[in-house]
């Protein structure tokens, strides 16, 4: 099988590791192509779990005082695939 191209280009410009016990391990600001730069994708690894990415999100509480979230952006396809991959190598390399 033939190696296809990256379609995207994904760059990890700045990864902060926590060292905390809890699940959330680090947040990494990505940048895509010469264009688009996002910040505030998370590293999780819940106890037991495989480690994966969150994209940026945001957080309000409700009319209960119950704390929401929801994602700033979506992300999806091949496009998260790339940022994945890429936020994950960066993690795995300070880890």
């Amino acid at each position: 099988m033939i190696a296809q191209p990256q379609k995207y280009k994904v760059d990890v410009f700045d990864l902060e590791h926590l060292d905390g016990k809890g699940s959330l391990k680090a947040f990494a600001n990505v940048k895509v192509g010469k264009s688009l730069r996002m910040y505030g994708f998370r590293v999780i690894q819940q106890a037991g779990q495989k480690v994966w990415v969150s994209p940026p999100q945001r957080s309000w509480k409700d009319d209960e005082g119950q704390t929401k979230y929801a994602p700033i952006v979506e992300v999806t396809g091949d496009l998260k695939a790339a940022i994945d991959e890429a936020v994950l190598n960066a993690w795995a390399e300070v880890s």
